[in-house]
């Protein structure tokens, strides 16, 4: 039986897939992973002397067996055997860890490794290790045949003649496929713990999918009746899994195919043929869809992972490894006549390069059911989502043995994912059947010499601001304000705004606030199309706005459906409320009628008014004081910006409790010194804001003085950085740190998460948990809820959902959806669960960012840009972290170029400040990604380089050397000119509030946010510093 070896070396050609094997040896990605099968067989004995003759002869009859793999490109196969049987006095368990994790191939010692060792229940345990690029899976049972053949003293089958050189000479990497598809086809993105980068000599784990035989009967006799195969349902399973865990639309999985030639039984190598298969299952509606889709992709001609790379080569792209595989044999690993001489196989697990995720469908050994395992890299894809997805794919199998095809492909999440969520989201209490306002006007009528309002200016008594809110509801219902009717509230003063608000809605109105820097198109355009007849203003917006109307000042194309365009216009002053005899008490109306409504950005380039009912709005409100303790003796800063609904419970949050609103005067809005000195001089408690302003309070504190009284600070509507909580915590270790979240279009806040504790292995702040009456969803593209630490997009459900946007019902029908009599709002935000049902933030999925905690259509900007004659095309997005994020904008020009400076003006009668870029760049062509769109990641990557002219006279030595090194820091680039203003060089308002505050602690002089931001040059500034003595009283100046 013994076939004398080759008497030389023989060189072979590697195979592209062998290669790929090799290379995958080597350190990388998801590499230093010598690619191999492990095996253990338990008997109660076995001649070792036998077993080691018949491992030689196994390695003499095949060549590749002993071959050495040290070159890229190419085998040596050797004229002996480079293996022999060990024998292992090690625990059977340590021989396991060592085997199962590399093999010896790597070390030039052949594709063969067989050992024994005593497991501790006593008998024999044999250890086999077949390295794949030596012998493919189909060749390793003609290895374990060989080797029980040889080991038996039995006469096995005669070498084959097969010449493996010249498979693998004619199997190279030129496959002849074309240029490929318009879209190179994406691996999954499943869930990972560390990113495949980080990742290099992995350790594989074996988790089994359960199916015992009853249930794989029950498939056989399924796929029979249906006209398919029974590897076309187990195929379909695993596809259906890996889709419904992974983040792209399409599955793309690393197929073997074996596919050897007609001469080749009997013959051991690596005959395999990598496919790359792609399955459009997110888009089934049904399981028959999923099992007609998978079974035409598993039989379709596929291109290889070679076409793929070469594909890529050609277009100067690369590809990430596919990182998923399904690899089906037809016969078991191990005959059974060598089950019957070295017994059960008791434990197996594979390791691939480049591969995280290994799924192997094969009959068992002791003819048993067949068998669905899958091999993980421990680091890759987290212990519960493995188990998960496993426990998903026996319940489609099971499905699909037992269930009506037609039923919906999304089967339910994992029995424990589901009844987290259901708690989280058990949110249900009594909601709130009154008016925002109604409270307020209660405890006035209760108490009216508590306080209510404090200002600089003024103290207002409960009783003084509700009669100053009823003189304004006179004021507009004299007028003819009917229930219901919007009301334009466009103030700067914010003693003004409060007893606005309060007034229309006593006077049964809604309020539509206006920023009075708003530029007048836009606000002309909000008010039409809220269908305001009456503004609060003061006197100058008055005099600007003289005979203005829709008819005269709004454009054709924005009147919103079913509000007339001639409709008259009425700007009253606020100051008229004072001489108005006062309503005895508020009007009356549902707490389903509007309060407000709030004009968010708009992708058409016209802005959307969300419509917030009363009893919506006020249950944020009342659970957030309810959670928190928020009663008559706390107070609250209002420092957001009316138009930007954290104003909301910014106001109403304490006057509903019984508290009060402390006021800063206009020009000290933005202003932390203000804030601080506000705070400690009226005593604070609650403090609401977007995370970069309480990072800026924050800021002052821990230079100046903290603000005592303060007890709660609740933050939201922009990300939460992870060293905010540390930080308020460090200066008032008492405080609560509630990071929120949500939409406008949820009424304010909709769900919470108080952080004690930051830990470790947060990314980010989470999400949290909904609010009363609130409820979260995360769904894929088709509408299905994502398993837990799967990214999809956001819904919210429940009392907060808005009505819609104000006379737009195309994009109310667009964004609010209804699911199983349930109404839901699309967020267009990417987030997931995390295990525990705790929500995660993830950012936008559309081009909607937030800047400053402003919500910004990116294509509201470049619908405004694309409006004027010259510009062709044009891309705005978001560059910069935290604070110094800015938007800048791409301009192809229609012919030879743009004044960037017009266009900058003409955009500001369309924009807000916060919605203006900051740099304007022009492209000949703007690039173009491979499916034809633009390719928006290579123009974040270039970003917008920040211009200097280039003959400014040079700073000055001393004083104004100074002042630019702060500037240069702040505005991460070089100051060298004394009189380029800080806002051309890209500062904004933040910038600014952040200059300020160095400046104080430089030099010691408490300079004031307005005046700084007067002295905008280097050279105004510093003669600012020397001007002012130390010591001045800043706020006054």
């Amino acid at each position: 039986m013994t076939q004398e070896p080759m008497q030389a070396e023989q060189t072979l050609a590697l195979t592209p897939v062998q290669q790929a094997y090799r290379l995958g040896q080597e350190d990388g990605p998801l590499g230093g992973v010598a690619c191999h099968m492990y095996f253990e067989f338990d008997s109660e004995d076995l001649d070792e002397h036998r077993l080691a003759g018949a491992v030689e002869e196994v390695q003499c009859r095949h060549p590749l067996l002993r071959a050495r793999f040290d070159d890229a490109d190419e085998a040596r196969v050797m004229p002996r055997p480079l293996s022999e049987l060990r024998h292992e006095d090690r625990p059977s368990q340590q021989v396991r860890d060592a085997m199962s994790v590399s093999h010896p191939v790597a070390e030039g010692k052949g594709g063969l490794d067989v050992r024994v060792s005593s497991p501790p229940d006593g008998g024999v345990r044999l250890h086999v290790s077949i390295a794949l690029i030596a012998a493919d899976p189909p060749s390793i049972r003609t290895v374990l045949a060989d080797l029980v053949a040889a080991y038996g003293r039995r006469s096995a089958a005669m070498p084959s003649t097969f010449d493996f050189s010249q498979f693998a000479g004619g199997n190279g990497s030129d496959s002849g496929a074309g240029q490929g598809p318009e879209q190179l086809p994406e691996p999954p993105k499943l869930p990972r713990s560390a990113d495949a980068d980080s990742i290099s000599g992995a350790r594989f784990t074996r988790h089994h999918v359960a199916l015992d035989p009853a249930v794989s009967q029950r498939l056989a006799q399924r796929a029979e009746h249906e006209g398919v195969t029974l590897a076309d349902l187990l195929f379909s399973a695993f596809v259906h899994t890996v889709d419904r865990w992974s983040e792209s639309d399409d599955c793309v999985l690393d197929v073997p195919r074996f596919d050897r030639p007609q001469d080749a039984r009997g013959a051991v190598g690596d005959f395999s043929r990598l496919t790359a298969v792609t399955v459009p299952v997110s888009r089934a509606a049904n399981l028959r869809e999923v099992v007609e889709q998978a079974s035409a992709a598993l039989h379709q001609d596929s291109p290889t992972v070679q076409d793929l790379l070469a594909w890529a080569r050609d277009r100067g792209q690369s590809v990430r490894p596919l990182g998923a595989v399904y690899t089906a044999v037809e016969a078991a690993w191990a005959p059974a006549d060598f089950t019957d001489v070295f017994g059960p196989m008791t434990w197996m697990v594979s390791q691939t390069p480049q591969v995280y995720l290994d799924c192997l469908v094969y009959p068992s050994c002791d003819g048993g059911p067949l068998v669905m395992a899958w091999d993980v890299v421990e680091d890759a894809l987290p212990a519960p989502v493995v188990d998960a997805m496993t426990a998903y794919c026996a319940d489609t199998l099971l499905a699909l043995a037992d269930e009506d095809w037609g039923r919906s492909s999304a089967l339910p999440l994992p029995a424990g994912q589901h009844k987290a969520r259901e708690k989280a989201n058990a949110t249900r209490a009594a909601v709130p059947d009154q008016l925002m306002h109604e409270a307020f006007f209660t405890y006035a009528r209760r108490d009216g010499d508590a306080p209510a309002l404090f200002s600089d200016r003024v103290t207002w008594s409960r009783g003084q601001l509700a009669d100053a809110a009823l003189r304004v509801a006179s004021l507009l219902t004299r007028r003819g304000l009917t229930m219901g009717d919007p009301v334009g509230v466009c103030l700067e003063d914010g003693v003004d705004q409060v007893q606005a608000v309060l007034g229309v809605l006593a006077a049964g109105g809604c309020y539509v606030p206006i920023s009075p820097d708003q530029p007048a198109e836009r606000r002309r355009s909000v008010l039409q199309r809220a269908g305001a007849r009456f503004v609060l203003c003061d006197e100058q917006l008055v005099e600007e706005s003289e005979g203005e109307d829709y008819a005269q000042d709004v454009q054709a194309e924005s009147p919103a459906p079913d509000v007339p365009a001639d409709r008259p216009l009425f700007y009253l002053p606020i100051a008229l409320a004072a001489d108005t005899e006062p309503l005895e008490q508020p009007v009356s109306v549902s707490s389903r009628c509007p309060a407000y409504i709030i004009f968010t950005s708009g992708s058409t380039g016209q802005p959307k008014g969300v419509e917030i009912a009363h009893r919506s709005a006020l249950n944020s409100i009342l659970d957030l004081n309810r959670r928190w303790q928020i009663g008559e003796r706390d107070r609250c800063l209002p420092i957001s910006s009316l138009d930007f609904d954290l104003s909301v419970y910014e106001i109403f949050g304490p006057l509903v409790a019984g508290g009060a609103v402390v006021v800063a005067p206009a020009e000290e809005r933005r202003d932390p010194a203000a804030w601080i000195r506000l705070m400690n001089t009226y005593d604070v408690t609650v403090w609401d804001s977007v995370p970069v302003l309480l990072d800026v309070m924050l800021t002052q504190a821990e230079e100046d003085e903290s603000p005592r009284s303060l007890r709660v600070v609740m933050t939201g509507g922009d990300w939460v950085p992870l060293d905010l909580p540390d930080r308020l915590h460090a200066l008032l270790p008492q405080a609560h740190f509630v990071a929120c979240g949500g939409a406008t279009e949820g009424s304010i806040y909709s769900n919470y998460f108080e952080v004690t504790t930051v830990e470790d292995a947060w990314t980010s702040i989470p999400y949290g948990y909904p609010l009363a009456n609130q409820q979260y969803r995360v769904v894929d593209s088709a509408g299905r809820d994502c398993p837990d630490d799967v990214p999809g997009e956001m819904w919210i459900g429940g009392a907060g959902v808005a009505t819609g946007y104000r006379n737009d019902e195309e994009r109310t029908a667009e964004r609010f959806v209804t699911v199983d009599g349930q109404r839901w709002y699309r967020t267009g935000d990417l987030g997931r669960y995390r295990p525990g049902a705790v929500l995660e933030f993830l950012g936008r999925i559309d081009h909607q960012v937030k800047v400053n905690g402003y919500r910004i259509e990116l294509g509201e900007i470049e619908s405004v840009l694309t409006g004027n004659d010259d510009v062709a095309r044009a891309v705005a997005l978001v560059t910069g972290e935290d604070a110094a994020r800015r938007i800048i904008a791409y301009l192809q020009p229609q012919d030879e170029g743009v004044d960037t400076a017009q266009l900058h003006r003409d955009a500001q009668d369309w924009l807000p400040e916060y919605a203006l870029p900051e740099d304007y760049l022009l492209l000949p062509d703007l690039p173009l990604n491979q499916n034809g769109k633009i390719d928006r990641k290579k123009l974040a990557s270039w970003a917008a380089p920040q211009q200097q002219t280039a003959d400014e006279e040079p700073v000055h030595d001393g004083l104004e050397s100074d002042v630019a090194a702060l500037w240069s820091e702040i505005l991460g680039q070089q100051v060298t000119g004394r009189n380029i203003s800080f806002y051309d060089m890209g500062g904004n308002s933040l910038m600014s509030m952040r200059l300020t505050q160095r400046l104080a602690k430089k030099f010691g002089k408490p300079l004031t946010l307005r005046r700084v931001q007067k002295a905008a040059t280097v050279a105004d500034l510093a003669r600012l510093v020397e001007e002012t003595p130390v010591g001045a009283k800043g706020a006054t100046a």
